[in-house]
């Protein structure tokens, strides 16, 4: 929850930098203000459209208006913060951080219906994405990607065994922790901006970026089929805890 907005607002930030004529560096500096304004107004615009919402839900509970009201104050917290200058995924992230955060009726009924619609959405996005992107079925592009994911991986699994290095973790569960990378909607959301970008050089990334969400779903789909063995050690650990 708290990794999807930067994983969309730092590449787009980075992206809008780089289409200045002037130098990484002085847009950065001479952003830093927007890029605060953004943030702030983005949280401010989530948090406000929330209190709203609260007072909207401590009313009786109704099957039809109350999940649309959840989804239109989803809407309305991006519309605002858009409208304002600030960041609409941060308003939506913020709105769900409170929103999660506070006792309300009926929660889980609340957010069924913004269940299905997301995972259309989902459905919707990958396929559009797949059918603007021309993968060059060549020797070389393949052999190329598996190269760079594989090594993206290893880097993974370092960073992971940094991090994990104080927790008794064997050496397949730092596997299976490593595969299970798939790649979702923040990463779509990211190619369509690359897409519509001006910048050639960051077009030529697509393809990558593409053949990447294609590979990470195929490794974390290896890893959830082999998680009896790759987990065993831990099912083990948490018996004996349990005992």
């Amino acid at each position: 929850m708290i990794n999807t907005p930067f994983t969309v607002i730092i590449p787009l930030l980075l992206i809008d930098l780089m289409s200045n004529e002037t130098s990484l560096f002085a847009s950065l500096a001479s952003h830093f203000g927007d890029l605060l304004g953004q943030f702030v107004t983005g949280i401010g615009s989530g948090i406000f459209i929330g209190i709203i919402l609260l007072k909207i839900l401590k009313r009786p509970f109704s099957g039809l208006y109350s999940p649309m009201a959840v989804f239109v104050a989803v809407l309305t917290a991006f519309a605002l913060a858009e409208n304002l200058k600030g960041s609409g995924v941060l308003a939506v992230t913020s709105l769900g951080l409170f929103f999660g955060n506070t006792a309300v009726r009926q929660k889980v009924l609340l957010l069924e219906f913004e269940s299905v619609l997301a995972k259309s959405l989902y459905i919707l996005v990958f396929v559009l994405l797949g059918s603007l992107l021309l993968i060059p079925w060549s020797l070389q592009f393949f052999m190329i990607s598996i190269v760079l994911f594989l090594a993206h991986l290893f880097v993974r699994f370092l960073a992971l065994t940094f991090i994990v290095k104080k927790m008794e973790y064997s050496f397949s569960e730092k596997i299976f922790l490593t595969l299970m990378n798939p790649k979702g909607i923040s990463v779509a959301i990211v190619s369509f901006v690359l897409l519509l970008s001006s910048l050639s050089v960051l077009k030529s990334l697509l393809d990558f970026v593409l053949i990447f969400m294609l590979y990470s779903i195929i490794f974390a789909s290896l890893a959830s089929w082999t998680a009896p063995w790759l987990v065993e050690d831990l099912r083990k650990k948490r018996g004996t805890l349990n005992d």
